[in-house]
Order: structure tokens, then C-alpha cells, then sequence
């Protein structure tokens, strides 16, 4: 069983539909758990899905042979079966200054004149509490759930645990990786790829260096990820 663990704005959009060319229906695709929330709402689905592996990993292991979605690492670590994990990380202050203004289009979107009546979008607390409260990238960046990003969805689990960890920097490089490791040729595909990933360049240096203040946690697991990227690129390349 596969195990993609699909980290926000780390290209996981695009390794999705490439792996849903590749499983279709054997495909479980995970977005409900919202790992960052801390709602009583999105607690219960956590709890819900922890009682789908643990209750009826059975079923998931005949049904599908691959889950891709945004969950913590351990979410699926007891299902009955030989299991490989996957995760792509990036330079985390680029990767929270891209979540930050695609959020931030999403709430504009939700709050227009159409959706105040159909409210088709729907995020968990740190995404409400976040606009609501009119917070800058950098007050974004220093919320404790941004804070310790990488940790929350990788759950305790070290990154020497994962059978593959590519790079967002080095997509190209990484699916060469990633077909190398499971025998599994996806399409590099740039879905999901918007403005937002430009806005980089219209931020003060000032408030880089303070994002990078923030992002201490998550920078220093970032070296470690890339360490062993290069490692899996000696081995397997």
C-alpha cells in the first residue's frame, strides 16, 4: 500500500492527479481530516478515520492500493498490510507565503456577493481564525499551527521512515525518483499553480527575514528532508 502524504503547497495537487491517472478507483483519496483544525467538528472526523483504519483496515486494504491526501503521516501507519510511505516538502517559507495568499484568495471568494448565500468553500479554524482576524504573512507565518507545520503532518514519524521524500524545488528530479523507488511512472503535470506562487516577489526583504524567523522549526526539517532526498537520489539514481 502506497501512502502519499499530501503536504499543502508542496505540489501535491499535481503528484494527485497524476497518481489518479495511474490508480483510478484504487485510489483513496483523504482530504476530510484537516490536520491543522483543532475544531470539535474536524477532531470528530479525525477520530472517525483513525476508527476506519483501526476498525475496518481490512476493507481499505482489498478496496484500494494507494491514499493521497492531506493527513497526518501516522493516520494510516496500522493498516493490515505492507505499507511505503511518500511526502514532497519545500523551502517552507516559500511554502507558507504560497498557503497564506491561496488562502487568503479563498476567503475573498467565499465572502463575495455569490457565496454569501451558497458557501461552497469550506476550511477548518486556523483558515477562519487567520481572516476573520485580518492577520498579516506575518502574523500568519507565527500561528503555532504554521509554526510546527511539518510536525503536525508528520505526526512523530521520522523522515528516514519514508521510503521516498521529494522536493517541490526538484519535482523533476523527484518523479524520476519517485518511479525508481515503486516502480510507478507518473506524468509531471503543474496543476494547481497560481498567482499566488508569485507573490514572492512583492514582499519587503524585511518581512522574509522575519518569516524565516518564524519558520525555524519547519526549515530544520526541510535540511533533513533534503538530506535524505540526496540521499535516495545516490541510491537509486
Amino acid at each position: 500500500m502506497l501512502i502519499s502524504v499530501h503536504i499543502p503547497k508542496t505540489a501535491g495537487t499535481s503528484l494527485k492527479e497524476a497518481l489518479i491517472d495511474v490508480f483510478g478507483k484504487r485510489l483513496l483519496l483523504e482530504y476530510s481530516t484537516q490536520p491543522l483544525s483543532s475544531s470539535v467538528v474536524d477532531r470528530a472526523v479525525q477520530l472517525k478515520c483513525r476508527l476506519r483504519v483501526n476498525c475496518g483496515g481490512q476493507r481499505i486494504v482489498k478496496r484500494y492500493d494507494a491514499i493521497h491526501g492531506h493527513f497526518a503521516a501516522g493516520t494510516f501507519v496500522n493498516l493490515p498490510c505492507a505499507k511505503q510511505f511518500s511526502v514532497f516538502l519545500r523551502d517552507p517559507v516559500h511554502r507558507v507565503i504560497s498557503q497564506y495568499f491561496h488562502w487568503k484568495e479563498e476567503w475573498k471568494v467565499q465572502h463575495s456577493m455569490f457565496h454569501r448565500s451558497h458557501r461552497r468553500l469550506v476550511r477548518h479554524s486556523v483558515w477562519k481564525y487567520a481572516f476573520q482576524n485580518k492577520l498579516s504573512i506575518n502574523e500568519f507565518a507565527a500561528l503555532p499551527e504554521m509554526v510546527n507545520f511539518y510536525s503536525i503532518f508528520l505526526s512523530g514519524m521520522s523522515l528516514e521512515q519514508f521510503d521516498f521524500v521529494g522536493l517541490q524545488e526538484e519535482y523533476h528530479t523527484s518523479l524520476r525518483l519517485f518511479e525508481k523507488i515503486f516502480g510507478i511512472k507518473v506524468q509531471e503535470r503543474r496543476d494547481n499553480i497560481g498567482k499566488q506562487d508569485r507573490r514572492e516577489d512583492l514582499l519587503a526583504d524585511a518581512d522574509l527575514d522575519g518569516l524565516r524567523l518564524t519558520q525555524e522549526a519547519n526549515l530544520q526539517i526541510y535540511d533533513q528532508a533534503r538530506r535524505r532526498f540526496d540521499q535516495l537520489c545516490s541510491q537509486y539514481l
